[in-house]
């Protein structure tokens, strides 16, 4: 079979030419025509909240990421303000779940990353920086159609547009520096800029974001990515906040023993201590953030003999006056040889929870240890082998919420003065662990 020759006349390739051109024509005319009729996406914000201590209920830290999004006919201070409510909305969420009840103050003191971001359009198209994915668009494809003709850098338009890319994130500092407080934010006097900082103009179609081609352009030019880490800092507690950690609260109990052995307390597993102890200098004063809520004698040598001035020699533990402090304490279990378990279950009355509560700052209770002044004491100290520390609440239907223990907070060191000792803390209203009634 020959070869099918097609032969053009001059009148067929001027009509090549103009299709061609037409098309071309068309490509570029459709660049930067906006249609659109979107909606700016409100600002989207991520956190982990992180704490201090090994059981989690004291919140320390938030690391946060902010994508916040501009539009034509909202103020950049409206953004910024958008922005900060939903980043406390959700850290205040993070803090409901984990049942941490406070109020804290957010104190901005790290920025590890900042993106400002502008779309391809100020009073006509403007040569983007990068494509609608945040990519970088190679210099050879700048020179080429849709780009090759836009106003581009050294132009007014388009440096007044990467302008308020940089800035973005500068305003938005400046905003919580002067308005952050009525939200709860402040800015740490230690803050620096990152070294992760980034500006560009996004490719949108040479449109405002309002008016691009959402199915060609899916991601909004006009934005600000933030990362960083605000630090919490609890500040007073309101009504509502005291009466929620009083309704976890009610019901109280705090254990306070040594325990020569494991035992099993109403339901309540509590190992054996790390050291034995055995003398009848134990006498301890417990407290709740400062408020004494009862006595724990822990005096546990039933063998040890005193001889009196007249020579008369006295059982310390049984029959010296100072030995038996606290014995009268409900709740007092004592030992039944010398060395053996000592403890007393402190039940803390409602009325003397909301004083309690009321002088935490955090919806924490802390628990803390000091020597009865009136009590037997060796050189001024108390014995510190002891003690192991619980603390629960019976609630109204009967389960046992464990909130803190069993454990011995000092891990069996150190003795106890009469200054008070930290025994640890916790928040009512989150408990380890729930033994049913």
């Amino acid at each position: 079979m020959g070869k099918k020759i097609i032969r053009l006349t001059e009148s067929d390739l001027e009509k090549i030419v103009y299709r061609v051109l037409s098309e071309q024509s068309n490509t570029q005319t459709t660049y930067g025509q906006c249609n659109g009729n979107n909606q700016t996406r409100t600002p989207k914000v991520k956190v982990v909240v992180r704490t201090k201590n090994e059981d989690n209920t004291v919140p320390d830290n938030v690391r946060f990421k902010i994508i916040a999004y501009f539009d034509s006919t909202k103020s950049s201070e409206q953004v910024y303000k958008d922005s900060l409510v939903e980043l406390k909305k959700q850290v205040d969420k993070e803090l409901r779940q984990s049942n941490i009840i406070g109020r804290y103050k957010y104190n901005l003191v790290r920025v590890s990353r900042i993106i400002g971001s502008a779309s391809n359009y100020l009073n006509g198209p403007l040569k983007p920086t990068v494509d609608n994915k945040g990519i970088e668009i190679p210099k050879q494809k700048l020179n080429q159609e849709p780009y090759v003709n836009l106003p581009g850098e050294g132009d007014s338009k388009w440096n007044k547009n990467m302008e308020y890319a940089k800035n973005r994130w500068t305003n938005m500092l400046n905003y919580i520096k002067s308005n952050g407080g009525s939200l709860g934010f402040e800015v740490d006097a230690s803050l620096s800029d990152p070294s992760n900082i980034q500006s560009f103009i996004k490719d949108t179609g040479g449109c405002i974001d309002e008016k691009r081609d959402i199915n060609k352009y899916p991601t909004e030019g006009q934005a600000v990515l933030v990362e960083g880490m605000m630090k919490l800092e609890p500040i007073e507690l309101t009504p509502g906040d005291i009466d929620d950690l009083l309704e976890c609260a009610d019901g109280l109990r705090i254990v306070v023993g040594y325990f020569e052995s494991a035992k099993t307390i109403d339901g309540i597993d509590f190992p054996k201590n790390k050291k034995t102890h055995t003398c009848n200098y134990a006498t301890f004063d417990i407290l709740c953030n400062g408020e004494p809520i009862g006595i724990s004698n822990m005096n546990n040598n039933l063998s040890q003999k005193r001889t009196l001035k007249n020579g008369e020699k006295i059982y310390v533990f049984n029959e010296a006056p100072k030995a038996q402090i606290g014995k009268n304490q409900s709740g007092y279990n004592p030992p039944t040889k010398s060395g053996g378990s000592v403890f007393t279950v402190i039940n803390v009355p409602t009325d003397k929870l909301k004083s309690i509560i009321g002088r935490s700052k955090n919806g924490k209770i802390k628990m803390s240890i000091r020597g009865n002044s009136e009590s037997l004491n060796r050189r001024g100290e108390y014995h510190g082998d002891a003690p192991m520390v619980c603390a629960f609440v019976l609630d109204k239907d009967g389960n046992k919420r464990i909130v803190y223990g069993p454990k011995e907070p000092f891990g069996a060191t150190g003795n106890v003065g009469p200054e008070e000792r930290s025994m640890g803390s916790f928040n009512p209203c989150i408990e380890t662990k729930v033994i049913p009634a």
